[in-house]
C-alpha cells in the first residue's frame, strides 16, 4: 500500500482533514496500516504544492486516526461492485421496482380483461 498522508484534524462539519503527498481523485478510499477503510476523498483543497484533502469518515471511531498515516485504498466504485454486499444491494433494488417476484406495478392488460369478464 502506498501512503498518501496523515489526518490532521476532525473539522466542525464531520470530514477529516488530511495533509496528502499530492493530488488524489475524489471519490478515492483511504485505510490504516491495517486495511480498515477509514475515509473518502471528497474534495482537494489548498495549493496543489502542499495539498490537502476533505475526506468523510468512514468509520465512528474516527478521532483515533488523528496524527496516523493514511494509505490508498480501493476505489469506492469497485467496492460497491464486487465488494462484501453487493449482492445484497442488488436484491434490494430487484425487490424495490418488483423484479424479483415478478410484480409489476401494473398488471397485464390480458389479467384486466380477464378480471371485468369474471365480475
Amino acid at each position: 500500500m502506498k501512503e498518501i498522508g496523515e489526518i490532521l484534524h476532525v473539522a466542525g462539519s464531520g470530514r477529516v482533514i488530511i495533509q496528502t503527498s499530492g493530488l488524489l481523485p475524489e471519490g478515492q478510499v483511504l485505510c490504516d496500516r491495517g486495511g480498515t477503510r477509514v475515509a473518502k476523498v471528497m474534495e482537494m483543497i489548498g495549493p496543489v504544492s502542499s495539498p490537502f484533502a476533505s475526506a468523510a469518515p468512514l468509520t465512528n471511531s474516527i478521532k483515533k486516526y488523528v496524527g496516523k498515516a493514511v494509505f490508498a485504498g480501493l476505489q469506492d466504485v469497485q467496492y460497491k461492485e464486487s465488494g462484501k454486499g453487493a449482492k445484497q444491494r442488488q436484491w434490494q433494488r430487484q425487490s424495490r421496482s418488483g423484479q424479483r417476484h415478478g410484480i409489476s406495478a401494473k398488471p397485464p392488460r390480458n389479467a384486466q380483461k380477464n378480471r371485468r369478464k369474471t365480475t
